[in-house]
């Protein structure tokens, strides 16, 4: 039925949005070659991020947000 193709095309939408959002925090993040003996780090360039990118990855380094934090906020909080 219609209802069932939208539903599907909905989730489709949705699953091709969750990929492309990964591969953006893939291009975003950089390998780096350390100055010292350290292990090497990345660096990602928060501002070329949405909001919601940048929750997710709080979430995933466990840093709480505030619902109603502002990007320049949440961006201070990861380079923590």
């Amino acid at each position: 039925t219609k209802e069932e193709t939208k539903a599907e095309t909905k989730e489709e939408i949705k699953e091709e949005i969750k990929e492309e959002t990964k591969e953006e925090i893939k291009e975003a993040t950089k390998e780096v070659k350390p100055k010292s003996t350290k292990k090497p780090s990345k660096i990602v360039d928060y501002n070329s991020l949405t909001v919601k990118e940048l929750k997710e990855i709080a979430t995933k380094k466990e840093i709480k947000l505030a619902s109603n934090m502002k990007k320049a906020d949440i961006i201070e909080l990861l380079n923590k």
